[in-house]
């Protein structure tokens, strides 16, 4: 086992910043068309979702981080429940998955930009490859930077990214509301009930779920904060509403307003939103929602790519990975780990915006 052990800094988080970091890894504004394509029945989706997984996630990720409150999260409660090799294999699973889903997400992000520049460059291999891995590696090297400089990507690009867009789009929805403007969906018991015995309202479902996967990632740096056994389950709970309730309402306020035959989830989130703000006549405000579309994305990667990376890094730390993956640098932020996940999604990105289909 080696003994390039995590260094033992002061905290330098809060409980706002973890709070933030679970909002902007969990909630996103990706999810407002699905959401509103279920019309009045997406409250019972989230209902459902939040007693069946998202609550109770919440419940067990703030029990087990107040029993092990140390850098590692997952990789830590896996290991003493079935030892290291099965809790290697839980975190290493969770590093790689996120690994296959930077290109796709980030090739969002690239498309977006392509509209606040020349949408023709949505179609450029190249410029959505120079994007792509521009933005990732200049994440990468924020993040090297320490916690606190990660944490504070994360809490501007919650802030900005999702609460603000998601809060003016409630803001809307009240105001059509207040306008005596006629909504488009039925809220009839009917209507909010969906037929739960067909087998593709089951796979609506699935959608919702996955919406509200990851609360356990920010676990990774319960040790970061003052007090873990306190501050953490407190975060956790504060994240917990914001997130659900943030995502209903957003989602109702758009449901509101558009027809559900221009809510096609397959069209793309700008489009959706293109006919929101239209039916306001605030179609000028679509270049500011693309950019803060861009920086939610830009902070929901940063998220991602350090939480299950210091997780991997105390399974390396055990021995279930070359030592060489186990240096850090002065900041306490796994070098080698970073460098590998980079290289490895620098490949996958060129592999799957140069190679031909």
């Amino acid at each position: 086992m080696s003994t390039n052990k995590v260094k033992k800094f002061k905290p330098v988080m809060s409980v706002f910043t973890l709070v933030m970091i679970n909002i902007i890894a969990i909630d996103s504004l990706r999810g407002i068309p699905m959401g509103a394509h279920y019309g009045f029945s997406l409250i019972f989706y989230y209902l459902i979702a939040g007693v069946t997984f998202f609550i109770p996630s919440a419940l067990v990720s703030a029990e087990l981080a107040t029993a092990w409150p140390q850098t590692g999260g997952i990789y830590v409660w896996v290991r003493e429940a079935f030892g290291v090799p099965v809790g290697f294999v839980v975190s290493w699973i969770q590093w790689i998955y996120n690994i296959c889903w930077y290109p796709t997400v980030l090739s969002f992000l690239g498309a977006t930009l392509a509209y606040l520049l020349d949408p023709k460059l949505a179609d450029n291999a190249l410029y959505m490859l120079a994007v792509v891995l521009g933005s990732y590696w200049i994440l990468t090297v924020i993040t090297l930077q320490g916690m606190r400089a990660s944490g504070a990507i994360s809490s501007i690009a919650a802030i900005l990214g999702t609460l603000v867009p998601m809060a003016f789009i409630t803001l809307l929805g009240l105001v059509w509301l207040f306008l005596g403007k006629p909504i488009n969906i039925s809220l009839t018991v009917s209507a909010f009930v969906p037929n739960i015995k067909s087998p593709s309202n089951l796979v609506l479902l699935t959608g919702i779920l996955y919406t509200l996967v990851g609360m356990e990632m920010s676990a990774a740096h319960a040790q970061d904060v003052k007090d873990p056994c306190r501050d953490y389950p407190k975060a956790l709970f504060y994240s917990t509403i914001i997130i659900f309730v943030s995502l209903i309402v957003s989602s109702l306020a758009v449901a509101f307003v558009l027809p559900t035959q221009q809510l096609d989830i397959l069209t793309g989130l700008l489009d959706a939103f293109r006919a929101f703000f239209g039916a306001f006549g605030l179609s000028w405000l679509m270049p500011v929602i693309a950019i803060l579309i861009i920086i939610g994305i830009i902070g929901g990667v940063g998220a991602w790519m350090i939480g299950p990376t210091r997780g991997l890094l105390v399974a390396a730390q055990d021995g279930c990975i070359p030592p060489i993956l186990q240096k850090i640098n002065k900041k306490n932020m796994p070098i080698a780990l970073l460098m590998t996940q980079g290289i490895i999604t620098s490949i996958l990105c060129f592999v799957f915006l140069i190679m031909p289909a």
